[in-house]
């Protein structure tokens, strides 16, 4: 009998150890079945962003010419022109545009920092680029001289 009662005891023991082990797989899998569900998540906000980023460039473009041209046609057109009011909206919504687009971007860079080298007089030369436009109807008179190499070139920031 003795033998009996130490074999159901075992016996007991193994049950609980067996539940144990059961409560401590289930809390395992719920676990890991929330960090696959981050994971895929996580996922889809890379892919969110690389497609605003991939829109916002896209749009960048053709509004950079509406606001340019714009601002060229109002530069040209008298005050009391019938059509001024017209080219206005025109540009506020362009620029509003631009806004958007450059959040676009803003939300896309969120998990995109890395260190990167760039040439200084590289980046002079696009901002220069882009604002060529507002440099001249602004009546600025504008001289750049960029070093042919600059130093501690090439530079490292991050982006």
């Amino acid at each position: 009998m003795v033998s009996s009662a130490n074999q159901y005891e075992r016996l007991q023991e193994t049950i609980q150890q067996l539940r144990d082990a059961q409560v401590e797989s289930r809390s395992r899998l719920l676990a890991q079945q929330e960090a696959e569900g981050r994971l895929v998540q996580a996922a889809k906000l890379v892919a969110v962003g690389e497609m605003a980023a991939g829109i916002a460039h896209e749009l960048n473009n053709p509004l950079t010419t509406v606001t340019g041209f714009t601002e060229l046609i109002l530069d040209e057109t008298p005050a009391d022109a019938p059509h001024r009011a017209d080219l206005e909206m025109v540009l506020h919504e362009a620029l509003r545009a631009r806004g958007v687009v450059r959040r676009l971007l803003d939300f896309a860079r969120q998990g995109d920092r890395a260190r990167a080298r760039f040439d200084i007089n590289e980046i002079v030369d696009d901002v220069l680029a882009l604002t060529k436009h507002f440099i001249h109807t602004s009546g600025v008179q504008l001289e750049v001289e960029l070093e042919g190499t600059c130093p501690g070139f090439p530079w490292t920031a991050i982006k």
